[in-house]
């Protein structure tokens, strides 16, 4: 007989319900081993409130788990009863009806996935970016599961193979932007086995014998062998789009993200709270919008499809004429302008290495690097200050904030073993905002500038990418949970005082870690350019997938 067609259907939430995002993956949630549940960390859009929700697959209902407020990356047991989440520096269980809440441990960075087997073993993200630990599901004290090798950042997503000793997992490194690498991993050894590279998204395991993955924005299937721990053939092309990461349940049903076209991505005019939205330019392969000190320009960065690379181009919004800029085939992303609105500043890709680059707005001229060339996985442009220089941000093995000054010389601002990015001086140059992950999330931060031992944690239900009103007694971000543009007003006599954050526009704004500005504020009007995709991707279910193998 031929074997059952393959089927696709979407879950969606409840109304008023999104899957929460910490900025890279599509969805941070799991198919249960048996396939008839979903459970995905959602957000209430009327009052911000997370938690964990379970929708059962063969009825459309939808349920918050009580006791799992603020909760994060859930993954199954493998009875499928229980859930373990993230939630407030912790990772926890709980039955999926609610009962029999436990702390597991510390979690203190946690994120970015888990594995439970079948002899009550964790292994998981608990301090990220960092190696993955292993933990008894009953509690205790984690051990390493993996060690950083040399050039490798960060280890997430697990999911233990059928023996449930083995486990693959992904590696991000810094030799490529944005690239990863799946391993596995055992519970008896800190040794890896190098399984593929060029993982752009986190792979998934399928019994019998399948690896799926994600490749130029294509579900992938090839043969992988549990006794080599190696690959098989070629890889077979399943569906289009899609977006990670890969979740496979041990039944064989697949979920991953149906992705929205970058080319319906919105950018449009706002006033400071949210209303009078006016379209600012057609909707493209848009991203890093940045409003010139004058008022009368923006730069930004543009593909000319989904898998091409980006140039820098300009809008003038007087005549509403675009220009190219760039035309290295290397990734320029990243435009800031210089306090003159004469220059710009963008990070690239090219000659080995990611560098800072400048090249007048005119457009007669070279493109002359300005920062030495790393192999960080990514440079990224924050802002340029009329009197201290360029801030930027990136490193290894964790970003760091970086200043190049006017002298050309190139200072550390901020460098801690969590990631910091993102920053932006006050308009009077005494103050520093910038975003970090020291917790479960990014957060907003607040310094002296220069830097000192005085910091204040400006946000506490999740921020990132800060800027200020073009009078400094704002501050607007975007929720790290969410995606809606926020706003808070700063009260700076001696000390900064933040009053309570307020929703600008719901977005959701599609932030990353691989994006140094989707908003920008116009210094001249203060009015606020924003990004927004038009149609924001889809959670979906593929069923009987193995039957496209034989196309």
């Amino acid at each position: 007989p031929l074997p059952a067609a393959a089927v696709a259907f979407y879950v969606a939430p409840p109304p008023n319900v999104s899957p929460t995002s910490n900025g890279s993956d599509g969805h941070g949630g799991m198919l249960s081993p048996d396939g008839r549940h979903f459970a995905f960390s959602g957000v209430d859009r009327s009052t911000g409130e997370i938690a964990i929700y379970v929708r059962a697959m063969s009825v459309v209902d939808t349920r918050k788990i009580p006791g799992t407020e603020h909760g994060l990356y859930p993954f199954w047991s493998p009875n499928n009863r229980s859930i373990a989440f993230y939630a407030a520096g912790k990772l926890k269980r709980v039955d999926i009806d609610g009962q029999a809440l436990q702390v597991i441990c510390d979690a203190r960075t946690g994120g970015w996935g888990g594995s439970w087997n079948a002899e009550d073993v964790i292994v998981a993200g608990l301090d990220d970016p960092g190696p993955l630990m292993k933990v008894s599901a009953r509690g205790g004290t984690p051990e390493p599961a993996t060690r950083l090798q040399v050039n490798e950042e960060d280890h997430d997503f697990p999911q233990f193979l059928p023996d449930q000793r083995h486990f693959l997992y992904t590696a991000w490194g810094n030799d490529a932007i944005g690239q990863g690498a799946a391993f596995v991993g055992s519970l008896d050894s800190t040794d890896q086995v190098l399984v593929r590279h060029d993982m752009s998204d986190p792979p998934s395991y399928s019994d019998p014998g399948q690896l799926v993955f994600i490749r130029k924005r294509t579900l992938m299937a090839q043969p992988f062998d549990l006794g080599t721990l190696k690959l098989q053939g070629e890889p077979v092309p399943l569906v289009t789009p899609a977006r990670g990461p890969v979740v496979a349940s041990a039944s064989g049903a697949l979920a991953y993200v149906t992705s929205a076209s970058k080319s319906d991505r919105r950018v449009f005019w706002i006033d400071e709270r949210g209303g009078d939205e006016r379209a600012a330019m057609p909707a493209g392969y848009v991203a890093d919008t940045a409003v010139s000190p004058d008022g009368s320009m923006v730069a930004y960065a543009k593909k000319d499809s989904e898998t091409s690379t980006a140039d820098i181009w300009i809008r003038d919004l007087a005549s509403g004429g675009d220009r190219r800029l760039t035309f290295d085939p290397a990734e320029d992303v990243s435009p800031v302008w210089s306090p003159d609105s004469q220059t710009i500043v963008f990070a690239s890709n090219r000659r080995g290495g990611t560098a800072l680059y400048r090249k007048p707005a005119s457009g007669a001229g070279e493109e002359a690097p300005i920062s030495p060339a790393t192999t960080a996985s990514q440079l990224l442009v924050s802002q340029w200050h009329p009197t201290a220089g360029i801030v930027y941000y990136g490193g290894v093995p964790s970003w760091d904030l970086l200043l190049l000054g006017p002298d050309k010389t190139t200072t550390r601002l901020v460098a801690t073993p969590a990631s910091e990015g993102r920053g932006v001086i006050s308009p009077d140059g005494r103050w520093l905002a910038y975003d970090a992950r020291e917790t479960s999330r990014f957060e907003i931060y607040v310094t002296t500038m220069p830097p000192s031992a005085g910091k204040w944690m400006a946000t506490t239900q999740g921020g990132a990418e800060p800027r200020w009103s073009k009078d400094g007694k704002q501050l607007f971000y975007i929720s790290s949970v969410t995606g809606a543009l926020m706003a808070m007003d700063v009260s700076i006599a001696g000390t900064p005082a933040f009053g309570l954050p307020r929703r600008v526009h719901p977005g959701p704004i599609d932030w990353g870690w691989f994006s140094s500005h989707t908003y920008d504020v116009d210094p001249k009007t203060g009015r606020l350019l924003i990004t927004v995709a038009n149609q924001p991707g889809e959670l979906t279910v593929l069923l009987n997938w193995r039957s496209l193998l034989a196309r």
